[in-house]
């Protein structure tokens, strides 16, 4: 439980680091107008969204939880590290950062059932309470992080590695929770 709450909490602080910034990361990457920036800023979660579903899909399809929860979270860290070097080409930063959105929101389909796989549903409930709670936290410590570490840098480099790590941190930390082990029937039979 506090492995995932450790996971959601990095999660969230880049998720919503990017998300509540992503106007202004997009103007300084540009020299746009207001109304282009927020249509430029709108493109990444356009392409979250079937991504988003497409993960939920392969990963209910599967019965596979974990590196459905673990890989978007680090190709999102990496799209944010391609941010860092992309910063005088708008249009590959937008890519990046569309990539890194979709990786944080197609996350969400493998986690979410990580605490009942773990638990069972009774205990479940109030574990993802708890798990809810304190990742929540991240999205505050996100947009803090960024506003903080762009006044102290005058860019969005510094925040941008911050929220990657972060990202990739999350991802690995999913990768430590061991879940229980199914036995498959044929084996179950065997043993009988």
């Amino acid at each position: 439980m506090w492995l995932l709450s450790a996971a959601l909490f990095l999660g969230l602080t880049a998720t919503y680091g990017v998300s509540l910034w992503m106007p202004k990361i997009v103007e300084k990457l540009s020299s746009f107008g207001v109304s282009k920036v927020s249509l430029i800023a709108s493109i990444p979660y356009l392409v979250a969204l079937p991504m988003m579903w497409l993960a939920g899909w392969s990963s209910d399809r599967l019965g596979e939880r974990k590196w459905h929860a673990a890989i978007p979270r680090i190709v999102a860290a990496a799209a944010l590290a391609v941010c860092i070097f992309t910063a005088d080409h708008v249009w590959i930063s937008v890519l990046a950062l569309s990539v890194a959105a979709a990786g944080f929101y197609s996350a969400h389909a493998g986690f979410w059932p990580i605490p009942n796989m773990l638990l069972g549903r009774a205990a479940a409930a109030t574990s993802i309470g708890l798990i809810n709670t304190i990742g929540s936290v991240g999205g505050f410590v996100g947009p803090y992080a960024i506003g903080y570490l762009r006044d102290k840098t005058g860019g969005f480099g510094a925040s941008m590695l911050f929220l990657s790590l972060c990202s990739a941190a999350s991802g690995l930390l999913v990768l430590c929770v061991r879940l229980p082990v199914e036995q498959a029937p044929q084996a179950a039979e065997k043993v009988e």
